[in-house]
């Protein structure tokens, strides 16, 4: 696929997790020909050096994944959560706004402990992609409704900005969002 999609790469590998990050960073820039470094800003944003044209990182991790997105096309923001099961509705009249516990309430009820991850793992993205995670009402920020089939969808007043949630290995939903929508390179 090359410089215009998202490489997402994903290990459950135990050991240090930020040692495992950096070599999934340098192995994605690999698929684009590039010799990457990678060091940490300040902030502990790392940055990629050696590629002819600017590389976007973002990375995620959680119970049993290391995950990192690396894109040439602009800003990126990945998370990642378990599935697991959740007191939905309460959760979400807590956090998300109206129109997404009315969608939540009409999901089946066995499924609403996913709905509510996939809602919440493509507000973390974006916030990554924004640069400011959850802050600045994140988890009150609108974003796509999960459908069927999934694909990149623009985040309402934030085009063109899209985000997405994906299912790997079916124990782990990852949130991904990007400057521009964009094929994604799952692996």
């Amino acid at each position: 696929m090359g410089w215009d999609c998202i490489t997402v790469l994903c290990s459950s590998e135990p050991g240090d997790q930020r040692a495992l990050a950096r070599r999934l960073i340098v192995e994605a820039a690999a698929e684009l020909g590039v010799r990457a470094q990678v060091r940490s800003e300040a902030s502990g944003q790392p940055v990629i050096s050696g590629s002819p044209r600017p590389l976007h990182v973002s990375i995620t991790h959680t119970r049993g994944l290391v995950a990192v997105a690396v894109t040439g096309l602009g800003a990126v923001g990945l998370d990642a959560e378990p599935l697991r099961q959740l007191d939905a509705i309460p959760l979400a009249a807590k956090w998300f706004n109206a129109a997404e516990v009315r969608w939540l309430g009409e999901v089946e009820p066995g499924a609403r402990s996913t709905g509510f991850l996939q809602l919440w793992v493509r507000k973390e993205a974006v916030g990554k992609a924004l640069g400011h995670g959850l802050r600045r009402h994140g988890l009150r920020r609108e974003v796509p409704l999960p459908q069927e089939p999934e694909r990149m969808a623009p985040v309402p007043g934030l085009e063109p900005l899209a985000v997405t949630a994906q299912l790997w290995q079916g124990g782990h939903l990852l949130g991904i969002a990007c400057a521009i929508q964009a094929p994604i390179l799952l692996r």
